[in-house]
């Protein structure tokens, strides 16, 4: 599994800035477009620019994901053009609309395609695609969806029952990872009902939260549940892996309960208590999971090596901070909103 554990130096090269650029300019594109057409030219500029960032290295398996994302992201791209085509003469294009860019999202039940080309990307990507891949069609989403709050219901409910029964037989951390992004998912559907604010506090405290998981597995090389030789030389980083697991679960006192909260309370003053169950439900599939993650590499790591812990290298030490930060970052945000 090396071809996975592809380090930073590759996107110093020349082309692969020019990629991130450009995957980067899509992004600022969609964000900032006043018209539906500019926005379509920026989600296409940033599929052009991530697709060659997925093959960064000569394996045939990242080969594979970039066949597959290029068509699970050109079929809804499609969508979304014939819709702005047809807006004035169809009026059913707005739901087309909003389902091409939950596509795009990999939210249920358009989630096919999200496990598999995850499963076949180098960590680096992984974490490009489950975070800042999601931005611009998120925000696009938060434009679309204003006055479809059944699509939202559905959409959410799906997504939480999907991502929690999803997970629960993978092995590999990766699509585990992958499903559990599909959950989170139907978190920021049901804020989307709430308000514009708070489902960008949930998103933004979602990419504070999954970077800091992804990048502690990264160091570790883990690349599924079971124990890898490099955690037993690295007690801190598990600490932290652990921690992160149980703040994506939404464990207390940890930060990923407080937010999960925050979107409970608004859904019982909105009189939406009935999302609940399917959100509830799926919150505690995902939890089994990140506690089998847990225990797993807890029970069968030796006490001594918790207690010698060897010195950090550069890398390692960027972790906790970034944990720190994610935490302080993710707390200011909660209090702001």
């Amino acid at each position: 599994m090396n071809k996975h554990q592809s380090s930073f130096s590759l996107t110093t090269s020349p082309a692969n800035l020019l990629f991130t650029t450009a995957l980067l300019s899509g992004i600022l594109l969609t964000l900032s477009a006043h018209t539906w057409f500019s926005m379509w030219m920026g989600l296409e500029l940033n599929l052009f620019g991530f697709i060659p960032l997925i093959m960064a290295t000569s394996s045939n398996q990242e080969k594979e994901a970039a066949c597959k994302y290029f068509l699970a992201q050109a079929t809804p791209s499609a969508i979304f053009l014939v819709c702005l085509v047809l807006t004035p003469l169809l009026p059913m294009t707005s739901f087309f609309l909003s389902m091409a860019v939950l596509m795009k999202l990999g939210a249920a039940p358009c989630h096919q395609w999200f496990p598999s080309v995850m499963s076949s990307m180098g960590w680096p990507q992984s974490w490009a695609l489950i975070t800042i891949q999601k931005v611009g069609p998120f925000f696009i989403l938060l434009q679309t969806t204003n006055n479809a709050s059944t699509l939202l219901i559905f959409v959410a409910a799906a997504s939480s029952i999907v991502g929690g029964i999803g997970g629960m037989n993978q092995t590999l951390l990766r699509p585990l990872i992958a499903y559990s992004s599909i959950g989170h998912m139907g978190w920021m559907m049901a804020a989307m009902l709430i308000s514009n604010s708070t489902a960008t506090l949930y998103f933004a405290s979602y990419i504070l939260i999954i970077s800091t998981v992804i990048l502690s597995a990264m160091l570790l090389k883990l690349t599924s549940i079971h124990m890898s030789a490099s955690i037993s030389k690295s007690p801190l980083l598990l600490f932290i892996l652990i921690t992160s697991f149980m703040n994506m679960g939404g464990l207390p006192p940890l930060f990923g309960f407080f937010i999960k909260a925050t979107v409970m309370s608004s859904l019982i003053s909105e009189n939406l208590t009935f999302l609940l169950i399917p959100l509830i439900m799926g919150s505690v599939m995902n939890l089994y999971y990140y506690l089998k993650v847990v225990f797993v590499h807890t029970l069968e790591t030796s006490p001594h090596f918790l207690i010698l812990q060897p010195p950090l290298s550069t890398m390692q030490m960027t972790l906790p901070a970034l944990f720190i930060i994610s935490t302080v970052s993710a707390a200011t945000l909660l209090t702001l909103f």
